[in-house]
């Protein structure tokens, strides 16, 4: 087939990283003038440059430090029938799992980027309902193409949150708004058996922390009849897991005022009235909760990347590792802390150190039970783990 997509020259070496894999072209490595030329989200066939040999297609944006995405390695087409495909083979992916993984649990991740090679693509499945984001300039240009390749799945909704900092970076403005049905800001969810709530317009991602399933399913085992400290915590899920649990007590720390607004709101609609929330910045928080010599058996941390690139990553780990201090602090002997983060420039053994130095440095000395990352909804791409985000802890003090 030929492909109607202009050509751009790769060298031997990107040639070869294309074929092998990988999915994001950095642009220090390009031509500067070659990259320049092109408009943002422009779709090229990828030619190694001496025998202009085929070895891709993908999208170009001269503004972005990533500067080419690439998108398949056949030569096709990239139009509806494209996409349907891959949207088609994500599906079934998460099929497999919902019915064997995750009973009583009717929402996951459907599209994770470039981990099911659509880069610049979310898609969440919230019980018929789709919440999508397109994050880059490419994924922008061809943004007909999800919208009709979703009707195959006969959604009752589409709502859209194309919004955030890697939009800005990708020079694009945010669009939220909704493209079929009716929904409230508000909406729910059920995920093994409970149902929560998903705040799709004003809160983070599309609304809920999919990727934390496991992690919830995991606290039900351990938190009936404990003191339960939830930071970060968003709408609440952990702690609706903690109440649903039976916890002796449940205290959850969120910045966002509005958002525990929101979150209480549904709380008290469903019931709910034991979570004591507090407001603030984590880090004051937790000093403040030691000050008062607070203690807890079981801790989740899992804040907002604060390692958000690879200049960044001193203060990043700086901060880290003072969070997990003032947690430590407030950990009971033989309590539980699960820690987490959503760093891609936080290694695991980078992440591991500073849990080590943290507990090092309060006297302390932890047990590592386990270790894991993305659960199967949130595939990333081998060749390319930088789209490897996602990892935790779970920890015991002795």
């Amino acid at each position: 087939m030929k492909v109607p997509y202009p050509p751009f020259r790769l060298s031997k070496k990107l040639a070869r990283f294309v074929e092998r894999g990988g999915k994001w072209i950095y642009g220090r490595y390009l031509d500067r003038d070659a990259v320049r030329a092109i408009p943002p989200g422009s779709l090229v066939q990828l030619v190694e440059e001496k025998s202009l040999r085929f070895v891709g297609i993908g999208y170009v944006n001269p503004y972005s430090r990533i500067t080419i995405r690439v998108l398949d390695t056949r030569p096709v087409r990239i139009q509806t029938q494209w996409f349907r495909t891959k949207l088609q083979s994500a599906w079934n992916l998460r099929e497999r799992y919902a019915h064997t993984l995750w009973p009583e649990t009717d929402s996951f991740r459907l599209v994770n980027g470039e981990g099911d090679g659509l880069p610049g693509v979310i898609v969440d499945w919230y019980n018929g309902k789709i919440v999508f984001q397109l994050l880059t300039a490419g994924a922008e240009r061809f943004r007909s193409m999800p919208l009709e390749a979703f009707e195959t799945l006969m959604p009752k909704a589409v709502l859209e949150k194309s919004a955030g900092k890697n939009r800005q970076h990708e020079g694009l403005n945010d669009i939220i708004t909704i493209h079929k049905g009716k929904v409230d800001n508000v909406f729910e969810m059920k995920e093994f058996g409970l149902t929560f709530p998903v705040f799709w317009k004003e809160g983070h991602k599309t609304g809920f922390y999919l990727d934390q399933k496991e992690n919830r399913y995991w606290l039900s085992r351990i938190v009936s009849g404990k003191k339960f400290l939830d930071v970060c915590a968003f709408t609440g899920a952990f702690s609706r897991i903690a109440h649903a649990c039976e916890a002796k007590r449940i205290v959850a720390i969120e910045k966002s005022e509005t958002i525990i607004q929101r979150a209480q709101q549904w709380f008290r609609s469903n019931g709910i009235h034991t979570i004591e929330w507090i407001a603030g910045d984590m880090f004051d928080v937790l000093r403040e909760l030691g000050k008062t010599k607070e203690r807890f058996d079981v801790i989740v941390l899992d804040p907002p990347p604060l390692v958000s690139s690879r200049r960044h990553q001193k203060a990043g780990v700086r901060a880290y590792r003072e969070l997990l201090r003032q947690a430590l602090y407030l950990l009971v002997p033989e309590g539980i802390l699960l820690v987490c983060s959503c760093s891609h420039f936080m290694s695991e053994s980078l992440f591991i150190d500073v849990i080590h130095q943290a507990a090092g440095s309060r006297g302390l000395t932890l047990q590592v039970l386990e270790y894991g990352q993305h659960p199967p909804d949130h595939p990333y791409a081998l060749a390319q783990r930088e789209t490897k985000y996602f990892q935790w802890f779970r920890v015991r003090r002795m």
